[in-house]
């Protein structure tokens, strides 16, 4: 008997939860969904952290950011 392989590529996906929204949390979502998986991102506020919602906001960081949102991971 041959046994088929399952080619679908979406069950085969690996699924990805980024706890934070800061610069380090939009980063490894960015880089994982770069490699193939679907992420979701947990943050108890706001998207950009501290350092994005309440300091200077790194340029990369909103950049990143917009880049998820635009790829609808956000």
């Amino acid at each position: 008997m041959k046994e088929e392989k399952n080619t679908n590529d979406s069950n085969n996906k690996k699924k990805i939860i980024v706890l934070g929204g800061g610069s380090a949390g939009v980063q490894a979502a960015l880089r994982a969904h770069e490699l193939g998986a679907e992420v979701t991102i947990l943050e108890s506020d706001r998207i950009g952290g501290t350092a994005f919602n309440k300091g200077p906001a790194p340029v990369r960081t909103l950049a990143r950011a917009a880049r998820l949102r635009a790829d609808g991971i956000l």
